[in-house]
């Protein structure tokens, strides 16, 4: 044999790949011919005798009329050794010997040719004349066409038989092995092509047999386009890497028996209809069997390994039946308006879902599913009940309920879905989520009480309420072995629910509402989530008394309106305690948020009420903000974090206040950055590592009545801030009552109290700042006209030379001196005690 051939492959592996291959091929063939041909096959449908399809015309979902006009199925012989028949169309095949064996034998070299008509089988001195009993003999040729731009054989235009058998073809990057364009009576057979575009295209072809072929690292290796009909393609081998079998626009052809070995889509249809697949085997692959645009097709019999095993992509009345199918994603996937499919007596294993499909014009019986579950794109209030029966998973059975009231439902239900019903209690159970244990639809007065569901993995719910009302989930265990995985409960569309007592451990979501109004949520544990409970676009909510702890996010509302977030407990979450976007008209009310990055963070809030929250040692801010407008935040204790109320990018007339709160012992009590026209005011500001209140980069800001006292850098510093107007704080036992950066200009200091800051009481390097009326208690002067402010100005330190042309110090009023001594001595112990107090409920909770 001609060693020069092995030469051309990539790898020493393939080359003794192929080695084997064509040195076996000789013994290997006739015994694999002899246990096909010899064997009983058996097939579910009729063949007694020919039978003619009749036209048929189907409207498709996109409302385009497809016609067919097929002729009669005549028995027409296939040619091989054994030669079988299609009968009808049918895939059962009936053995007869032929008088035409095709033996191989040792290959010879050709270059590349192309056939152009029948004429020239005889011009270039192919044997045989062209008939079923002597056809054209093309066999035990090695063409390697590399180097070239030609398919190594082109057979064009041709009506007369013949045979392409033992050929050895490859080496056509950019073209074909085998390129047949509108032939009839064709047969190719025990052939190898690698390494090519294509091992095999058809353009036009009918009545063609490819069989017992091998493929090899092809990109296509069977291509059908333009109206092939009534060919069959069985016993092959594929092992390409992209497309095994591509089918455009063809129609009745049969696929059977074949063998797919590490191709990323071994069957593909697309405008196909009519074709039937059956008894092949799949092994890997990203999806197995795929239709697109593709109806009235038979897929029976296959066994299928890969990534998704079936997909239908706007593919209508198809029949899926008797495949055993093992995924690691999907078993059969149905979407994009993929109606009046028939899905019956199939096996599947996957990893996540056995169907993905429409539950509208689906049938779905006698299915047997293992280790996965069945879910739905899209859903009905009504729909037909015996459409999904005897389906199991495990062997335990799934229950449809449809249009039932007080029913009871099985104790052993792998799987429930509610239609349209009322009045059922769900109780007492243990349900192993691999896609939706309990789904409720367009139902009224579910309970769902004191049952445990483990979620798989984070396709897994343990139970969903679609457009239902009036249903309590009570008493349960939502869990993941493996970390946030699965969403436990989730609402969608629904009114009127209460979620009380549950657990949410290790989900992705804890509990997910989406579009929904009234809900009660309270008394609920989540440990471990991603999010523990995530509510979006929902009206009137509310959050109480639930403990949220370890999770990345403890509670997060996003586009919602009318919330109360009450009495809840979130700590030592990864981000964020409380987590605010985009809402409106809320109340969020005595919540402690505590050790987590942010306590409780808002954006893009409006018309909300922040009030008495505590929010202790998280590891940046204990309330951040941006971006919000009429919000009140007051009467918060924020302790022990990087900053314990931090706002920003806040652009003029937000019209918000921040009033009342208690900030001790933060980086900075209270910061601003890039915020305008905000009103800070009674709020006491001590004992912060920084300052007491940070303005930087914004204007028009009004600080007034604040307690900024002991804090270990400023009480106040402004930084590139204008016109702000800062009256009546006190300013004491700071480093720095109030130090301006040379940034800082026009902004008003009037009538504050500066008391034994310990480097100055102030320091101004700004332009154009107005002190007026403050107390200094390092003022200097006198006052001899008796009016209480000092004959003399008071000179500020600082690079801006500024003063105070009306200081007080000397005839300060001794009764408010005497109340900041009584603040001074017994405010801290005051924060001490509600800080005690706070955590004393906190650890309660925590340990209750």
């Amino acid at each position: 044999m001609n060693q020069q051939l092995f030469r051309t492959r990539r790898t020493i592996q393939q080359r003794n790949y192929l080695l084997v291959l064509i040195l076996t091929g000789p013994l290997v063939i006739p015994f694999i011919q002899v246990f096909h041909f010899n064997s009983v096959l058996t097939y579910p449908f009729s063949h007694d005798t020919p039978t003619k399809i009749e036209s048929v015309t189907k409207q498709l979902p996109n409302q385009t009329n497809y016609s067919y006009q097929p002729t009669q199925l005549s028995r027409i012989p296939i040619k091989n050794q054994n030669t079988s028949y299609i009968t009808g169309h049918s895939l059962e095949f009936q053995e007869k010997n032929t008088t035409i064996p095709i033996l191989p034998g040792p290959n010879i070299d050709h270059q590349p040719f192309r056939i152009l008509g029948d004429d020239d089988f005889i011009t270039q001195g192919w044997p045989g004349s062209g008939t079923f009993q002597d056809p054209y003999r093309i066999e035990n040729l090695n063409i390697n066409a590399s180097g070239t731009l030609s398919d190594c054989i082109e057979i064009r235009n041709t009506q007369a038989h013949f045979i392409i058998a033992n050929c050895n073809l490859f080496e056509a990057p950019y073209m074909f092995g085998i390129h047949l364009f509108n032939t009839v009576n064709a047969t190719l057979r025990n052939n190898t092509c690698w390494s090519d575009n294509t091992g095999i295209l058809m353009c036009g072809c009918s009545w063609t047999t490819i069989q017992n072929n091998t493929f090899i690292d092809n990109n296509y290796d069977i291509q059908f386009y333009d109206s092939c009909q009534n060919n069959l393609m069985r016993f092959n081998t594929f092992q390409g890497y992209y497309h095994g079998v591509y089918i455009y626009s063809s129609h009745n052809n049969t696929i059977a028996n074949n063998t797919f070995l590490s191709t990323n889509y071994p069957i593909s249809l697309s405008l196909s209809h009519y074709n039937k697949l059956s008894n092949n085997t799949i092994n890997e692959g990203h999806c197995g069997i795929s239709l697109w645009h593709s109806n009235n097709n038979t897929i029976t019999y296959n066994n299928c390994q890969s990534r998704e095993a079936i997909e239908l992509e706007h593919a209508a009345s198809n029949l899926i039946q008797h495949n055993t199918l093992f995924s690691n994603w999907r078993c059969i996937d149905l979407y994009s308006s993929s109606l009046h499919n028939k899905i019956i007596n199939n096996t599947g294993k996957a990893d996540f879902r056995f169907i993905t499909a429409p539950i509208e014009h689906v049938v779905l019986v006698n299915n047997s599913l293992i280790d996965c579950g069945i879910e739905f794109s899209y859903l009905l209030p009504n729909i037909n009940q015996s459409n999904f029966q005897g389906n199991t998973i495990n062997g335990q059975p799934i229950i449809f309920c449809v249009n039932q009231t007080n029913a009871a439902i099985p104790a052993n239900a792998a799987q429930i879905f509610l239609f349209n019903c009322s009045n059922i209690q769900i109780e007492n159970r243990y349900m192993s989520a691999f896609t939706t244990s309990v789904l409720i639809c367009f139902s009224t007065n579910i309970r769902v009480q004191q049952s445990l569901f483990y979620l798989h993995h984070r396709y897994s719910c343990g139970t969903r309420l679609e457009f239902s009302d009036s249903c309590t989930i009570t008493c349960n265990r939502y869990r993941q072995h493996d970390p946030r995985d699965g969403e436990g409960l989730t609402l969608i569309s629904s009114r009127h629910c209460q979620i009380i007592q549950n657990q949410f451990d290790n989900c992705d979501y804890g509990i997910s509402i989406t579009q929904c109004a009234y809900i009660e949520i309270s008394e609920n544990r989540f440990t471990h989530n991603w999010i523990g409970i995530r509510a979006t676009s929902f009206e009137t909510i509310t959050i109480s008394d639930n403990l949220c702890e370890f999770n990345r996010v403890g509670i997060y509302c996003n586009n919602g309106r009318a919330y109360s977030i009450l009495n809840n407990i979130c700590s030592n979450n990864e981000n964020n305690g409380i987590e605010m976007y985009g809402n409106e008209d809320g109340f969020m009310y005595n919540n402690t948020c505590e050790f987590n990055e942010v306590g409780i963070s808002l954006l893009w809030e409006r018309s909300c009420i922040i009030t008495d929250n505590v929010c202790i040692g998280n590891s940046d801010s204990g309330i951040w903000g941006a971006e919000l407008s009429w919000l009140n935040i007051s009467s918060n204790v924020c302790s022990n974090n990087s900053v314990g109320i931090y706002l920003e990018y806040m652009e003029d007339n937000n019209e918000c206040a921040v009033s009342h709160n208690l900030l001790i012992d933060n980086g900075h009590g209270i910061s601003l950055v890039q915020v305008h026209y905000i009103d800070i005011n009674y709020n006491n500001c001590s004992q912060n590592l920084s300052s007491g209140i940070n303005l930087q980069e914004g204007s028009l800001n009004f600080i007034s009545d604040n307690f900024c006292v002991n804090n270990f850098g400023r009480g106040i510093q402004v930084q590139n801030e204008n016109s702000a107007r800062i009256f009546f704080n006190i300013l004491a036992d700071n480093e720095y009552g109030l130090f301006l950066y040379n940034s800082s200009t026009n902004n008003q200091i009037v009538n504050n109290i500066f008391i034994e800051n310990r480097i100055t009481n102030c320091w101004d390097e700004g332009e154009a700042n107005v002190f007026q009326r403050n107390y200094w208690s390092d003022y200097v002067g006198w006052d001899l006209n008796g009016d209480g402010y000092g004959d003399i100005p008071f000179i500020i330190p600082g690079s801006a030379a500024s003063q105070d042309p009306f200081p007080q110090g000397l005839n300060f009023n001794v009764s408010f001196l005497l109340v900041l001594a009584f603040t001074a001595i017994f405010l801290p112990i005051t924060i001490m005690a509600i800080l005690g107090w706070r955590l004393l409920i906190s650890n309660k909770n925590s340990t209750g």
